[in-house]
């Protein structure tokens, strides 16, 4: 599961990951209570986890990017140099077989800077 796939269908990410824990957690959480399912959904959403940022990081100062930042699909670019996005992509590409990175960032291709 990619971060673009989890922003473009939240509700299947949060199944995935539920299944992924085991069948007891997905049974118990999600199968029986739509309620649960949707209120996971509100509270993992960006806007959400905005409101209350040392929930999920320690202080920082004014200075520094917030831990959670936008939530937008590409925003790295606006972070990352040409050379850092290399690099990036040459680390990924040294670290996963090719047929790991089949049909990874089909949208949004990391392994591109343009």
């Amino acid at each position: 599961m990619s971060y673009e796939d989890l922003k473009s269908n939240p509700r299947n990410g949060i199944l995935q990951v539920a299944k992924f824990l085991g069948e007891t957690h997905y049974t118990k959480m999600f199968a029986n209570d739509e309620r649960i399912l949707k209120a996971v959904l509100l509270h993992s959403s960006v806007s959400s986890m905005q409101k209350d940022p040392q929930r999920w990081s320690s202080a920082r100062s004014p200075d520094q990017t917030p831990f959670v930042r936008k939530g937008t699909v590409g925003d790295w670019k606006n972070y990352f140099t040409k050379d850092q996005s290399d690099r990036m992509n040459k680390k990924i590409r040294e670290s996963f077989a090719e047929d790991e990175l089949n049909g990874l960032w089909t949208n949004e291709l990391v392994l591109s800077y343009e």
